[in-house]
């Protein structure tokens, strides 16, 4: 009998309680408690696909390059995606391997860094609406956009934020890779739900 199959969707923000709890530490300690409860999912006999945005974890990236602008050459937002991918996803990996290990769950958990074929002409790309990185009061965020060439929205009145262009996903690149995985029997296996790749 197949198994049912449930995709599990965990936000970056979701990492982070505020802002003194936004280290790589307390983001993991975030990753524990959700470990947990995907571990009951899988317990009660799902496999899964885990997926998980990057927004604030990307932001973080590109200030410390900023801050660091003067030493070392800055880190593109491409590469900032991949970075985050993979230290969220490894985070998942081990958190939920230790999980299900003490449960006494042989299971594998795997990592897949994903890219995503985007049209080159999405009219995302001329109206960056993807907010990232920490919220800003008004006067920092404006004074980051004149320096840095930023554009800004209002996040939901928590504070302002970056933006950046979100592209609508036309095709998971790694998709049978995935869909491979799932058929050998790795039933839990981990990436983050966008990097945009154009579609050229």
């Amino acid at each position: 009998m197949t198994k049912p199959l449930a995709i599990v969707a965990v936000g970056g923000n979701a990492l982070i309680r505020d802002d003194q709890h936004n280290s790589i530490p307390d983001q993991y300690d975030a990753v524990v408690e959700s470990a947990r409860h995907i571990a009951d999912m899988i317990e009660a006999g799902w496999d899964l696909v885990l997926t998980h945005g990057n927004g604030p974890q990307v932001g973080f990236i590109l200030r410390r390059s900023e801050l660091a602008a003067d030493e070392v050459r800055p880190v593109p937002l491409d590469y900032a995606v991949g970075d985050t991918q993979g230290a969220i996803g490894y985070m998942f990996q081990k958190a939920l391997s230790n999980a299900l290990r003490r449960r006494g769950i042989h299971r594998q958990v795997v990592t897949v860094v994903t890219q995503t074929r985007v049209s080159p002409n999405d009219p995302a790309f001329l109206n960056p609406g993807k907010p990232i990185g920490a919220f800003l009061d008004e006067a920092t965020a404006r004074q980051r956009q004149q320096s840095l060439g930023w554009t800004l929205m209002e996040d939901a009145g928590r504070g302002w934020r970056r933006t950046v262009a979100s592209p609508q996903p036309l095709e998971i690149m790694e998709r049978e890779v995935i869909a491979t995985l799932l058929a050998q029997g790795c039933g839990n296996c981990v990436r983050r739900r966008r990097h945009s790749r154009s579609g050229r």
